[in-house]
């Protein structure tokens, strides 16, 4: 018999902090100051016996209602829905936040009355239970919207590509974070077996291609028109082709991070880091215009590109601006701290 179950869990304190609940799908997230006082108790049961040191007052909420037969099948049902959720939500933080899944949570069984705290080695016991109301939720965002969409191949793709993006943040290791950020491109710009960089170079916001014929000669001219415009784009051309190269040597060579410099794989990821969301952000334009395909998006890109007012003022602002003042250039990540 299926019963229903309300499945809680925590972000890490050090991710979003929202003034009110969200909706994405059937998943919501929410502050702590719209707990009951005895889910704060479980929830403070969780972290202790996860031994997750967490700070209640700003970790988030997150939660889903969902159907099964058992608590541990609803757990596990909850934490699918959980993290495709967090793929998208973490893309929407500009990498200023982490948004990992906390083991510390709990479950409650809204037919039943039972509650749980959420423990090591699936220990759930009996606890009181409290109703449940609705709340308001605040105006729709994107994450939010990507959940409204109809199922199609390129919104899957754009699930995974959030996936690959998210972990590429949650990852300490310099080699796979650049790895995962150049699958989160990949997994919306290869439609077959190709080289996919002067697709990159469009992301980027060059108008390579297809592009410029869709473009006013005055937009091309004020796009060209900048001291480190050529500079810029044979410095980009050149770093995905290298990247597509260091890819493949990992993929099918199984080069190690000691078989390439630090300072290349920093450069790479600042690279990758300019390029993501970009891409990424033309891919969700794409679901709002009624796109299905990753083929499609590719055919219709031309346009999408030609109807974003902000490519001239993101490519000279930001990225040839970055050029032109310091290069690429992350050596402040690579710094330690050490007590002198």
């Amino acid at each position: 018999m299926m019963d229903k179950f309300l499945v809680t869990r925590l972000i890490g304190d050090k991710s979003i902090v929202l003034p009110a609940s969200k909706g994405y799908g059937d998943v919501e997230i929410r502050p702590g100051r719209y707990d009951f006082p005895s889910e704060t108790l479980l929830l403070g049961q969780s972290c202790e016996a996860f031994e997750e040191k967490i700070g209640l007052d700003l970790a988030q909420r997150i939660t889903v209602i969902t159907e099964a037969e058992n608590p541990f099948e609803a757990d596990e049902i909850a934490e699918v829905k959980f993290e495709q959720v967090l793929d998208c939500v973490d893309r929407w933080t500009y990498g200023q936040a982490q948004t990992p899944l906390r083991s510390a949570g709990f479950i409650k069984n809204l037919v039943t009355d039972w509650e749980s705290p959420r423990l090591p080695a699936q220990s759930f016991g009996p606890s009181p239970i409290f109703a449940i109301f609705n709340r308001d939720i605040e105006n729709i965002d994107e994450p939010q919207a990507l959940f409204t969409f109809p199922d199609s191949e390129l919104k899957l793709a754009v699930f995974r590509s959030n996936h690959w993006l998210r972990r590429a943040r949650l990852e300490t290791v310099l080699q796979l974070r650049c790895l995962f950020r150049w699958f989160a491109l990949e997994t919306l710009a290869k439609v077959e077996e190709e080289n996919i960089t002067g697709k990159l170079m469009q992301a980027v916001g060059f108008p390579y291609g297809r592009v410029g014929i869709f473009l006013p000669r005055e937009t091309l001219n004020r796009i060209k028109d900048h001291t480190n415009y050529e500079y810029g784009r044979r410095y980009f051309e050149s770093k995905f082709d290298e990247m597509r190269d260091y890819r493949n040597n990992i993929v099918h060579s199984g080069f190690r991070q000691w078989d390439i410099s630090q300072d290349k794989l920093y450069e790479y990821e600042q690279v990758l880091t300019i390029t993501v969301p970009r891409l990424q952000g033309y891919a969700i334009t794409g679901l709002y215009h009624g796109i299905q395909s990753t083929k499609e998006l590719w055919e219709y890109f031309p346009v999408i590109f030609s109807e974003n007012k902000n490519i001239t003022t993101d490519l000279h602002g930001n990225i040839l601006y970055q050029i032109g003042q310091q290069g690429i250039d992350l050596n402040e990540h690579k710094r330690v701290n050490f007590n002198m």
